[in-house]
């Protein structure tokens, strides 16, 4: 929804899965229940020295554990910072310009980190098909059926809807009169 139906509305995603950061932008912010504040590109960089851009790649190299998602061994966020700076761009990196990037690293500068970077291509590629938040991993029916669902239920626009559809997703542990005055303001 984010990246094709709504990309150029404002939204804001109520969530505390850091799969969602690579849907950051200039129209989308994540609300946090855990952290109890907005998640925007900035706090990403600061966190995880890496863009929001590029969140999803540097995923797919550091793993998951709470997806059950191997990473490269040794391989956090930071130290792909660090090794690819590109990573910390506001540009996203293709997988193929991240492994040309990581290859001729290894070219001028052989350490384990970078090797295990270049010999864990198969399972960062393979990572990376998991955690995209796109439509590839979808069917047609899939994308109909979320679409439907979509049009039918186009959101609250006042507070008391708002706390009726949160109760309904089992979400009622928010400061919800905080999280509607900052939705509102978002909407100036």
């Amino acid at each position: 929804m984010c990246r094709y139906t709504l990309k150029d509305k404002r939204k804001v995603i109520v969530s505390s899965d850091h799969d969602y950061y690579q849907l950051l932008n200039n129209n989308t912010l994540i609300y946090s229940p855990t952290l109890k504040g907005f998640v925007n590109k900035n706090k990403v960089k600061e966190r995880y020295q890496v863009s929001a851009e590029n969140f999803c790649l540097a995923k797919s190299i550091a793993g998951d554990q709470s997806d059950n998602i191997p990473g490269v061994m040794g391989l956090s966020y930071k130290t792909l910072a660090k090794l690819i700076p590109d990573t910390t761009s506001s540009q996203e990196l293709t997988l193929d310009e991240f492994f040309v990037k990581a290859n001729d690293l290894h070219k001028k500068k052989n350490t384990k980190s970078i090797e295990r970077l270049v010999l864990g291509e198969t399972l960062i590629r393979r990572n990376w098909r998991l955690v995209r938040l796109d439509t590839n991993n979808l069917s047609l029916e899939h994308i109909n059926k979320i679409n439907s669902i979509f049009e039918s239920d186009m959101g609250v626009k006042d507070k008391l809807g708002m706390l009726r559809y949160l109760m309904k997703l089992g979400i009622n542990s928010l400061n919800i009169d905080g999280l509607y005055l900052s939705l509102q303001s978002l909407t100036r």
